[in-house]
């Protein structure tokens, strides 16, 4: 075949019959919504709004936590209605924005609609389908999450952290930082290979997880180092945690052992006071309190 007859041949289809396209879903089926941060401190950010009720704010118990100069604790909502999603104010100081008019009621939401509220936070609302929506989970899942141990990776542990000193410097309420060590890990990665150290941590991060309260914030830090911020709790609370922490450890994955392994962690533990400007000096803090529990022969708690 001759150019000129390719060309015929061409003209003579319709393009869509060259390449099959699987059509876009009807919008009926796009009833799940989807907040895309457009800017902002958490700019890039996909939140599913997969509960009835969805809370945007400065407060460490929002879906949607906002870091953002002029956001309330509890700055809006969004809630799924049998119609779809309705935004609401919650009595911010300083109001929620949608298409530039701030709300002075509740607003329907509409594919595409832009929410601002603080002073740099933007928000684009949007209605997927179901394998949208369920990708969305999955990434931010991904994103947000350790991949071995399924605890909250660090740059997310970073950002809860912020949340928590803001909210406990505003509401002058106690803040614990821990960091958490398993002691001599890489003599169990030496002896028994990186995959029953894999096998360790995971089994670490699941007997702690159990020994916490659902609005303490824990992840891994790095490596064989788990990090955790307790709020609401005074001194000997959290210093029983870290102990109760510890004695779970060494009862639980050591004596359900049949690899001959003695698991054991330290705890370096700080409570919040007026010398530490942010999260960064807490953390180191709390690292100094774990390196003294380490020269103090490990398998401990130490409190500074």
């Amino acid at each position: 075949m001759n150019d000129h007859e390719l060309d015929n041949l061409v003209s003579d289809q319709d393009s869509t019959s060259l390449v099959q396209r699987r059509p876009d879903p009807p919008v009926s089926d796009r009833e799940h919504g989807v907040l895309f941060v457009l800017s902002g401190p958490r700019a890039g950010t996909i939140y599913p709004l997969d509960e009835p009720v969805v809370n945007l704010g400065r407060g460490p118990t929002c879906q949607v936590p906002l870091q953002d100069e002029g956001v309330s604790r509890l700055h809006a909502r969004i809630r799924r209605t049998a119609t779809g999603f309705v935004l609401e104010d919650a009595g911010s100081r300083n109001g929620t924005f949608c298409q530039g008019i701030r709300l002075a009621g509740p607003k329907q939401l509409e594919e595409g609609d832009r929410i601002n509220m603080g002073a740099t936070t933007a928000f684009r609302f949007s209605l997927q389908d179901g394998t949208e929506f369920h990708a969305i989970r999955h990434t931010l899942e991904l994103m947000n999450h350790d991949a071995l141990t399924d605890l909250l990776n660090r740059r997310e542990l970073m950002e809860r952290f912020e949340a928590e000193l803001a909210y406990a410097r505003r509401h002058d309420t106690p803040l614990a930082m821990l960091l958490i060590d398993i002691d001599h890990f890489k003599t169990v990665n030496d002896a028994f290979g990186h995959l029953i150290g894999d096998v360790v941590l995971r089994e670490a991060a699941s007997a702690l997880t159990r020994t916490l309260r659902a609005e303490d914030v824990f992840g891994r830090y790095g490596g064989d180092e788990f990090a955790l911020a307790v709020r609401g709790v005074e001194q000997e609370g959290v210093a029983a945690l870290a102990e109760r922490m510890r004695a779970c450890i060494e009862e639980t994955i050591s004596g359900s052992s049949k690899r001959g392994m003695k698991i054991t962690i330290s705890v370096g533990v700080v409570m919040l006071a007026a010398q530490h400007a942010d999260v960064e000096t807490l953390i180191d803090e709390a690292d100094k309190a774990l390196y003294e529990a380490k020269e103090l022969g490990r398998n401990r708690v130490v409190m500074r």
